[in-house]
């Protein structure tokens, strides 16, 4: 049984369920990234719980809200599985004279005895009431001799094996075949009921359960046994049987002879050696293979535990590999020389794609199937083996497409074929038209340099967008940029483009991508730049508008090529938004004098031209625990057609090459460290023909030699850049040492002026020095090699999140970043009352944070908390925290929106008051959190109590688990799912955070800012 949990924690189905999965990426406003938490699997029997009086030894579901800023969350990464020998719905018959019956029957005893008593409840009871067995203490009591009428309870478990004469102990996997746990309470049936399926599951030639009584009124239970075995075997075969018929055992009849018994035991042995013929071989790798045999070989004879141990290392090969639905179902020959063990492995016999309202009702969508059948995965297909990763790549390609608010990939048991896996996909259409302002107020100075009224100068931008269109993924999208909307004729820029992806058609595998757009935009340019020593030089603007069409084609998701025709109309401009012919300079009078270099081919200030350009990139890159490797090499062509003013003829070139070299290796996973890294770039450009000033390379600044400001060593047709940067990681950041050179290769007087000259630039330069990364600023100190000086530089980059405990005790903030995106602090940390933490993340990182309570933690970092706890480790990296915890979850950018979605979420219970905002306000940002405390008034029925005193409130799902509470099952849905009594409380107290999965995305918050402040029990 297979379930994702959203947040990382562990939903415990009924045992009683059919296999299912689901894996979820749900949004509400904007696509964000397709981002994963992790790719590791757990395993573990889902035992039924007994009525014991520890409510910690009952599996608790996890109510979880899919978070709808990122599809990381909502695919989880652990997956639980309860082994049930009939797979899904069968294993097929045994062999020899030791097989089960068809559909699993002796195996399923055999592997989990806990699934024939998974619906037994006559022991359990909801109180914690039980007697005494009013006996003397340590006497021994058979099973018989127990009453029937009382409640016991049961202090201690022992195993006993009677051929070994030894206590075996609670790692032995005998264990996992017992219902009964220390502290349950159960009565003489239950009781009698765990011994007849121990007795009758296969696993023992003989086995009793006897009582010892203890002084305080429990009992002890001892169960005593005599473990299977089977004759030695030297051979081992793996066999997939989850599409095979399911054949129907015939019963043996008491009354029949020897000859026909002998018969009945041949026919059997025929139909079953039919069976494995017909059975293709499993997937199991020959090194496996190889270490199975050597454990038959070295054991001597077959024994339960044995097969036990072969079961759990082929099944963990399975999960590892990601092979979420196979199950060793059955054993077969065992009283032969080769045991064959038999799995399902979970073969895909139906894909199917739906469509969904936002009512989550099946509708006919707007995207045309070929679009999203092509983003599939061969591997998720009809014909293989459901395997996990296929399913998430699928999820991370679907979700590239940023066609889809929800999308959803269920693999769930073929009912028309035993064994087999029906894979739906569910996805939920984004509206196709969208509009956005974003807006910027700056204020300028009035009269007496005061600010008034009337000199605040709204800006912003205006975005609009059609997406699909047709149904293929068609786009039109315009965006409209001013700094000021009530004069916008002064710098007013535009963009409009349209995306036609499938140029040659859905099903080409080439996939190439058709772009035109119409644009203006102004830059100021770099060529027109004093050198050192020279005197502030009057900035020249240069305007572009025109039109630009090209086509792309990816060889991989990093690898493109692309090539188009631009044709554009160049203008110079002064400060004063005039028509500059020529570069400017300030005269020692303080006039400005216009007698520089001439601006554009033409000479006018004006140029109009059409060329083709093209663009190859090879980006073979990767990260290591967050350190770039790899190599990238980019080329870049310009080729004029005659076409323009003056008829300009050109070919402009450049090759860039840039390598990251590993300079150790490194252990990869979350919290580990980066390795050094030397970074070597190579950056050469040229140009033969017409070259106009403003499409001159330019040498310094912070991309090309650093220590300079940008184009003061010059302008010219042909450069060389070189440079080398060592990169040491140290903790939580790295530093970092750099040498860079810059030629102009001579090539500086052959632009039209010589602006190199005329602005008395060197035309070459070099510069070494040191970094360091500190939060959001990198602070380099470079050298001038020109004038021997020095400077420090600050560069500005990602976001701050300020973590400030204003709660009367400590606490320990857990954060789980998705996948793709590192948990900062190892995912957990130490912070006292009045303590504030700055944490330093990237642009669109993705993730949650939650507070802890009560934690205790030894010197390993291991320990427990009262709530908020993440696996009893003090730093969660990829686990989240256990219900119930209040949680703030943002996705801080998408490759389609650079706005901040945040919010603070009580689905999965409360525990602290917090509140998430921006540093000093902005534009359409707002308050998200619960900043009462909800466990005042939390109902009995949800408290969650530590000591006497209430540490947290439950969500109902937790309280009740039913799909009612938890919207699942036929609840799963807007329609079904309503806000319960208690949703309701919490909404009322809380009304700025989620209260249940389908809560109105009021609570849902956009900003855009640099710094944000989270705040445990913020002042109210």
């Amino acid at each position: 049984m297979v379930f994702y949990a959203a947040s990382g924690q562990l939903l415990s189905p009924p045992n009683s369920c059919p296999t299912q999965s689901i894996i979820n990426s749900r949004r509400r406003l904007s696509p964000p990234t397709s981002l994963f938490h992790s790719s590791s699997v757990k395993c573990a029997a889902n035992n039924p719980s007994s009525s014991s009086s520890n409510s910690e030894s009952k599996s608790k579901p996890s109510l979880t809200k899919i978070s709808s800023l990122s599809a990381a969350t909502a695919l989880g990464a652990t997956a639980l599985y309860h082994l049930s020998g009939g797979g899904f719905n069968g294993g097929g018959t045994g062999g020899g004279n030791s097989g089960g019956g068809g559909g699993g029957s002796f195996w399923s005893k055999f592997f989990s005895p806990l699934a024939a008593i998974a619906k037994e409840e006559e022991s359990t009871t909801d109180t914690q009431e039980w007697d005494s067995h009013g006996l003397p203490g340590n006497i021994v009591v058979q099973l018989i001799k127990l009453s029937g009428f009382k409640k016991y309870k049961i202090s201690e478990i022992t195993f006993f094996d009677q051929w070994r004469r030894t206590t075996v102990g609670p790692e032995d996997s005998f264990f996992e075949m017992v219902s009964i746990r220390p502290g349950g309470i159960y009565t003489k049936a239950h009781l009698q009921k765990e011994l007849e399926t121990l007795a009758t599951c296969g696993m023992f030639e003989k086995v009793d359960l006897q009582g010892r009584t203890k002084p305080d009124g429990t009992l002890g239970i001892t169960i005593s046994f005599t473990e299977s075995t089977w004759q030695s075997a030297d051979k081992f075969r793996c066999i997939n049987v989850g599409l095979l018929p399911q054949s129907k055992p015939i019963e043996m009849d008491a009354d029949m002879t020897d000859k026909e018994k002998m018969e009945y035991f041949r026919s059997q042995e025929k139909d079953y050696r039919r069976r494995i013929e017909k059975a293709r071989p499993c997937l199991l790798p020959m090194p496996v293979h190889v270490e199975i045999l050597q454990m038959l070989r070295a054991s001597g004879k077959v024994s339960a535990r044995l097969l036990q141990k072969i079961r759990d290392r082929v099944q963990k090969w399975y999960h590892d590999e990601g092979y979420a639905c196979a199950q060793v179902v059955n054993f077969g020959n065992l009283n032969t020389k080769e045991v064959v063990c038999e799995v399902v492995e979970g073969d895909i016999t139906q894909l199917v794609v739906q469509f969904q309202d936002k009512l989550g009702n099946v509708c006919e969508g707007n995207t045309q199937l070929p679009v999203v059948r092509r983003e599939l995965p061969n591997q998720l297909r009809q014909g293989h083996v459901f395997n996990i990763e296929a399913g998430k790549l699928a999820l991370r390609n679907i979700n590239s497409l940023a066609l889809f608010s929800n999308i959803e990939v269920n693999p769930r048991p073929d009912e028309k074929n035993e064994g087999g896996i029906i894979v739906e996909i569910k996805l939920k259409e984004l509206e196709q038209k969208n509009a956005e302002v974003s807006t910027e107020w700056s204020i300028v100075p009035g009269r007496n340099g005061r600010p008034t009224l009337a000199s605040i100068e709204p800006g912003g931008t205006v975005t609009i967008e059609h997406r699909n269109l047709q149904g293929l993924n068609r786009s039109l999208v315009g965006s409209i940029t001013t700094s000021n909307f009530i004069d916008p004729q002064d710098d007013l820029s535009f963009k409009f483009e349209y995306v036609h992806p499938y140029l040659d058609g859905v099903y080409d595998p080439r996939n190439r991508t058709f772009r035109a757009s119409c644009f203006n935009s102004r830059k100021l340019s770099p060529v027109f730049t004093g050198g050192p020593g020279v005197d502030e030089v009057p900035p020249i603007w240069v305007d572009r508008a025109g039109l630009k069409a090209n086509v792309s084609e990816n060889f991989t998701r990093q690898s493109k090529w692309t090539y188009g025709l631009v044709m554009e109309k160049i203008t110079t401009r002064d400060e004063s938004s005039h028509i500059a012919q020529n570069g400017q300079r300030q005269l020692p009078s303080g006039g400005i004098s216009a007698d520089g270099p001439p601006t554009t081919l033409s000479g006018t200030g004006v140029d109009q031209m059409v060329f083709a350009q093209a663009n190859i990139t090879r980006d073979n890159t990767k990260f290591v625990n967050g350190a770039i490797v790899g190599e990238r090499n980019v080329f870049q062509v310009d080729q004029g057609l005659g076409i323009g003013t003056k008829f300009p003829i050109f070919n402009r070139h450049q090759l860039t090459v840039t390598r990251f070299i590993q300079l150790k290796e490194v252990e990869e996973g979350a919290g580990k460290p980066p390795p050094p890294v030397l970074v070597l770039h190579g950056h050469y450009g040229g140009c033969v023909g017409d070259l106009p000033s403003y499409d001159a390379f330019t040498l310094g600044g912070p991309y090309s030699v650093r220590g300079y400001n940008m184009g003061e060593l010059g302008a010219c047709r042909n450069l060389v850049e070189l440079a080398a940067e060592l990169r040491i990681p140290v903790k939580n950041t790295h530093v970092y040492a750099f040498a860079e050179h810059g030629n102009d290769l001579g090539s500086s007087k052959d632009v039209k002026g010589n602006p190199t000259e005329f602005y008395r630039r060197m035309g070459q330069g070099s510069s070494y020095g040191a970094g360091v990364k500190l939060g959001l600023v990198r602070a380099e100190y470079a050298v001038d090699h020109n004038s021997g000086t020095g400077a420090i530089f600050l560069r500005f980059g990602g976001i701050q999140l300020i973590l400030v405990n204003n709660c009367r005790e400590s606490i320990w903030p857990g954060i789980l970043g998705t996948v793709g995106h590192d948990s900062p602090r190892d995912g957990g940390f130490h912070l006292n009352f009045g303590d504030e933490v700055i944490l330093d993340v990237p642009v669109k990182w993705s993730g949650r944070i939650w507070g802890r309570q009560g934690c205790r933690f030894d010197q390993n970092g291991k320990g427990l908390c009262d709530t908020g706890d993440c696996q009893g480790l003090l730093h969660c990296k990829n686990s989240a925290g256990m219900p119930p915890a209040t949680v703030v979850e943002m996705t801080l950018g998408t490759s389609n929106s650079p706005l901040h979605f945040y919010d603070v979420s009580l689905v999965d219970g409360f525990n602290l008051p917090v509140s998430m905002g921006p540093v000093g306000g902005g534009v359409g940002c707002g308050l998200a959190g619960c900043e009462m405390d909800l466990n005042i008034c939390c109902p009995s029925a949800l408290e969650v109590k530590r000591g006497g005193k209430v540490v947290g409130c439950k969500s109902a799902c937790l309280a009740m688990q039913s799909a009612k509470y938890c919207c699942t099952g036929d609840f799963s849905n807007p329609k079904t799912c309503k806000p319960t009594i208690f949703a309701h409380l919490f909404k009322a107290i809380c009304p700025r955070a989620y209260s249940y999965a389908y809560d109105d995305s009021s609570s849902l918050h956009k900003c855009r800012a640099s710094r944000y402040l989270i705040t445990f029990c913020p002042p109210r």
